[in-house]
């Protein structure tokens, strides 16, 4: 499975470099994660053909399924990270008793890969497809070119990042013109590369469809895997990775819909819903800062005073004291925060009301850990008056200089 759309040949963010703070961040949200049941929901919708398939949340429900599907099928757990094969989270099943056993043991369970854990609160039940071969079929965005990439092999059911260290040859990227989108020439190369020239036109309009797909719901990442041959010698996906870029999620509305809350952490799900952004990390310094650039260049600046942000956190252009509050409420809860390091600069965003804020917060806790505040732009004299008159524990400093001297002692300062 692709963690993150690819460049040309590495991962955008530089395969085997040491990631930066700000690159980390790269790796999580802007993108909404569909389910394999959701995403064959949509492939449904394009007249994509998929094996019939049903979801259940309970073994007796799943039990039953099964027998509306028939024997053999294969249940399959329905979570949001990969390698979930691997880690037991898939069964072949030729009797209906294995069916009710399989999903019993799985059900309401942690499913640990190598990409993570999960907790398993539904599992699909699908017909079972007569393979003959297994390909890989994958859409994402080429950041080099800043066009849509295909790419494809015939290693399916695999890892792509293995199969290209094993082999690059045995992966084919096709960079595809926005402007003309897919065209016959390009599926004859996917066809050829695949070993698929004796399939008919219908089948091979597949492609067509998975490009449409990709462009009109605003993906970031389509993946096929496997995408296989049958007996019949049609196509059929097995499986779907389908990540839809978070800032088209307002055209979205029928993907918002789909959208797993149970999925979310909770602090990044309270968050979002006070309108600001917010994702874990495992440094010691919480961090408050308005805007996403400002905000990774704040978190690359602690690793560069050889600290560790403890997290991302972007309260946005509109914040209120009570934004501000909820913010700081969330960075307490992070495990191993002993410092918190607000930096703003008020453009829309007034410093006089963060500083209200950070007041507010400080007075509801019992905050026993160094603040260090640095304000600048609009209201910013109102904001040092505010904060001046407060017994809390507050460091105001001038300048990132400042900022570095107190990161590298990792003690309060007097400025």
């Amino acid at each position: 499975m692709l963690d993150s759309p690819l460049g040309a040949g590495q991962d955008a963010d530089g395969a085997g470099a040491s990631l930066s703070a700000s690159a980390s961040i790269s790796q999580y949200g802007g993108k909404m994660k569909l389910h394999e049941f959701q995403g064959k929901e949509m492939l449904r919708s394009y007249g994509v053909s998929v094996p019939e398939s049903l979801v259940g949340y309970f073994p007796d429900e799943v039990w039953k399924l099964s027998m509306q599907i028939g024997l053999p099928c294969v249940v399959k757990a329905q979570v949001l990270i990969g390698g979930r094969g691997k880690a037991g989270g898939v069964r072949y099943c030729t009797d209906f008793a294995q069916v009710r056993s399989f999903a019993g043991e799985l059900l309401g369970k942690q499913l640990h890969t190598a990409q993570g854990s999960a907790s398993v609160h539904r599992l699909l039940v699908e017909q079972a497809v007569d393979i003959q071969e297994e390909y890989y079929f994958a859409i994402t965005m080429d950041r080099s070119l800043s066009v849509p990439l295909i790419l494809v092999s015939r290693s399916g059911g695999m890892e792509i990042e293995e199969v290209t260290a094993l082999d690059p040859s045995r992966l084919l990227r096709l960079p595809v013109n926005p402007y003309t989108g897919l065209i016959p020439c390009h599926i004859r190369q996917i066809c050829a590369f695949l070993g698929l020239n004796d399939l008919q036109s219908r089948e091979m309009d597949l492609f067509r469809k998975l490009y449409r797909l990709f462009i009109e719901k605003e993906c970031l990442l389509l993946e096929i895997n496997p995408l296989v041959r049958t007996g019949k010698n049609e196509l059929i996906p097995l499986d779907i990775k389908m990540d839809v870029d978070e800032n088209a999620l307002f055209r979205q509305r029928d993907i918002m819909r789909l959208r797993d809350m149970s999925e979310w952490d909770e602090d990044e799900t309270e968050a979002r819903l006070s309108g600001m952004s917010f994702i874990k990390l495992e440094g010691d310094i919480g961090c408050m800062v308005n805007g996403a650039g400002l905000a990774m260049a704040t978190m690359d600046f602690i690793q560069n005073c050889g600290r560790q942000p403890a997290n991302f956190l972007d309260i946005g252009g509109t914040a209120t004291p009570e934004t501000i509050r909820k913010g700081f409420e969330i960075l307490l809860r992070c495990p191993g925060v002993n410092t918190i390091f607000v930096n703003i600069f008020g453009g829309i965003v007034r410093c006089d009301r963060v500083a209200s804020g950070i007041l507010e917060a400080l007075s509801a806790h019992d905050v026993q850990i160094p603040v260090l505040v640095r304000l600048g732009g609009a209201y910013v004299e109102e904001a040092r008056e505010v904060l001046a008159g407060s017994a809390t524990p507050v460091t105001v400093i001038d300048d990132m200089e400042q900022a570095r001297a107190f990161l590298r002692q990792g003690r309060k300062m007097e400025v």
